[in-house]
């Protein structure tokens, strides 16, 4: 394996964990209290720290993320534009 392939193929790790953990996220738990894990995966993310993560994690993919704050009176809501920076690496 080539060093371009093995690096493809840890970016397509990465990117099934992120996945992974985005998906466990949004578990809805129907008014239950959540599981360890996920009660963990939300913590993780639910501050700027794991936000950072996913944010490099992505440009290492070569995504741009902007997170844009939508103040509107008491309903304060984020929302996040992704854009590719570059041509999309070719498969094999």
């Amino acid at each position: 394996m080539s060093a371009a392939e093995a690096a493809e193929d840890d970016l397509a790790r990465r990117r099934s964990l992120l996945t992974a953990a985005l998906g466990f996220a949004l578990v809805d738990t129907k008014g239950k209290p959540a599981s360890k894990e996920v009660q963990l995966v939300r913590e993780w993310l639910d501050n700027w720290k794991g936000i950072g993560h996913v944010v490099t994690g992505m440009a290492r993919q070569d995504y741009g993320l902007e997170l844009l704050g939508m103040m509107a009176a008491a309903d304060a809501r984020w929302r996040c534009v992704r854009h590719l920076l570059s041509r999309p690496r070719s498969s094999r």
